[in-house]
């Protein structure tokens, strides 16, 4: 279980930089697209997929701490 515990601890953390990283870029996306509004909805659509992201990230780690929780004594 420890281990199982360290690698999905290390998966997080990778998604979560990814998460952060794609809405990075979407922000940088909007912030330049100016009137160009095909970038615009480029960006928005990165935007809302890493926001996806980051919702699927917080309940994989609850659903992960929640069994966790019911496994260990």
């Amino acid at each position: 279980l420890a281990i199982l515990n360290y690698w999905m601890s290390i998966f997080m953390w990778l998604v979560g930089i990814l998460t952060f990283l794609v809405m990075l870029y979407a922000a940088f996306l909007y912030m330049s697209a100016g009137a160009n509004e095909e970038n615009a909805k480029k960006a928005k659509k990165f935007l809302i997929w890493g926001l996806v992201g980051a919702v699927v990230l917080i309940l994989s780690f609850s659903i992960v701490s929640f069994t966790g929780s019911l496994l260990t004594p």
